[in-house]
């Protein structure tokens, strides 16, 4: 079996839909940071009763918004899974949004709980 050499005009080039590293890399921490400053799901406070505020965002109407789209205020787990249920068939919740809320809902549970 013959082995194929590239073409001398190819070498250097890079095959179709590659793109170098640290261009990935940079649009990865622009959208980080995107999403640190203009989050989809915030949890804004703890109430001396235990409940936590919650507040959804629509970011793709309003993409820098500060005023929430949804908002409620939940106590233990078990409301967290209740407002998954009537949040989830919104047309403009994501399946991110569910992922956000539960690592959220998870974090702040477990700090109320005294974990």
């Amino acid at each position: 079996m013959q082995r194929q050499n590239t073409p001398v005009s190819n070498r250097g080039q890079r095959e179709p839909g590659l793109r170098p590293c640290a261009d990935v890399l940079d649009e990865v921490m622009q959208r980080i940071e995107r999403e640190r400053r203009f989050p989809l799901v915030r949890f804004r406070e703890r109430l001396p009763d235990g409940r936590v505020a919650v507040e959804f965002f629509d970011r793709e109407r309003y993409p820098e918004g500060d005023n929430p789209d949804y908002d409620f205020y939940l106590r233990d787990a078990r409301q967290a899974l209740e407002w998954v249920r009537q949040v989830a068939p919104k047309s403009w919740i994501t399946k991110r949004h569910i992922e956000v809320f539960a690592t959220l809902a998870l974090r702040e549970l477990q700090e109320g709980a005294g974990a």
